[in-house]
C-alpha cells in the first residue's frame, strides 16, 4: 500500500527514488502560508524524523523536541538549514501540493549531481508565485 507522500514507496519500505515534499509551518498570523519545500533521497517519512534525531540516535516526537529546544544535542543542530525552524514551527505536510511530482527518477549522480536540489529550487519558485512565502534548503 502506498504512503501518501509517494505512489512507489510502502510504509516502512521507501522506492528508493528522489522525493519533494512541502512542510506546512507557523508563521504565526493569517497573511500567506510558509511553507518549507525540501528534496530527499531518502523516504519523506524517514527525512522528517531526521529533523527529530538525537546525537544518540533516539528520536524525540515533535512535542519532546519543541520542550528540549535547542541544547545542541540534535544530529543536524550545527548543520545550516532549516531544521530548527521546522521542529519550531512544523504544522503539517501537504502532500495535495508534492505527491503527484513523486517519485523523482534520478539519472545518474555522476551525470547530474544537482538534479534533485534543482527540481527543489524550481518547486519553490513555483510555490512563490502561488502566493506562498517559502524557505527551502
Amino acid at each position: 500500500m502506498p504512503t501518501i507522500h509517494c505512489s512507489h514507496c510502502n510504509p516502512g519500505m521507501r522506492c528508493k527514488n528522489g522525493h519533494l515534499y512541502v512542510l506546512k509551518l507557523d508563521n504565526g498570523s493569517s497573511e500567506n502560508d510558509w511553507v518549507y519545500v525540501g528534496s530527499t533521497t531518502k523516504s519523506v517519512e524517514e527525512r522528517f524524523k531526521d529533523n527529530l534525531k538525537r546525537k544518540d540516535g533516539s528520536i524525540c516526537s515533535l512535542e519532546e523536541a519543541r520542550k528540549i529546544g535547542e541544547d545542541g544535542k540534535w544530529h543536524y543542530g550545527n548543520i545550516p538549514g532549516h531544521t530548527r525552524e521546522i521542529r519550531r514551527s512544523y504544522l503539517q505536510h501537504l502532500p495535495n501540493l508534492y505527491a503527484h511530482k513523486n517519485p523523482i527518477f534520478m539519472p545518474s549522480y555522476h551525470d547530474d549531481p544537482d538534479f534533485l536540489k534543482r527540481l527543489e529550487r524550481e518547486f519553490a519558485q513555483d510555490l512563490k508565485k502561488r502566493g506562498f512565502r517559502v524557505s527551502h534548503a
